[in-house]
């Protein structure tokens, strides 16, 4: 029963301190998205192959140019920020505008939403492995 209280106690305490660190970045707020000047409708197909080979700066630089109205922008925002910019370059504080971005075109998409926290926590707390 003690290995059960104290177990629940420290699941408190990470929650508490994961709001915590959502509190920070609310009040800080995210830098805006990069401007990006020529958009391309091939960008999805190319920054998406790209991604799934491997090469993160060419994934980055074509899913960048996907244009707001295609079907998978939401899509290649979030690709952006997750899969991109905090798990293979390290840098979530970057993702934390291409993540919101995403959740403003897709709202309803579950794994938007687990981005959003995965980006928060690792913008947060640097030394967290998400």
């Amino acid at each position: 029963m003690r290995i059960v209280r104290n177990v629940f106690f420290a699941l408190i305490a990470v929650v508490l301190l994961a709001a915590s660190g959502f509190v920070l970045l609310a009040r800080h707020g995210a830098p805006p998205l990069p401007a990006v000047e020529d958009v391309d409708e091939n960008a999805w197909g190319i920054g998406y192959r790209a991604l799934r080979a491997g090469d993160d700066r060419t994934a980055l630089a074509f899913l960048r140019r996907v244009p707001k109205d295609h079907p998978e922008y939401a899509r290649a925002m979030r690709y952006c920020a997750w899969n991109v910019l905090a798990r293979n370059l390290g840098r979530p504080k970057d993702a934390i505008a291409y993540v919101e971005e995403s959740l403003r075109r897709d709202p309803f998409d579950a794994n938007v939403w687990e981005d959003l926290v995965r980006v928060y926590v690792g913008a947060a707390f640097p030394f967290v492995d998400v």
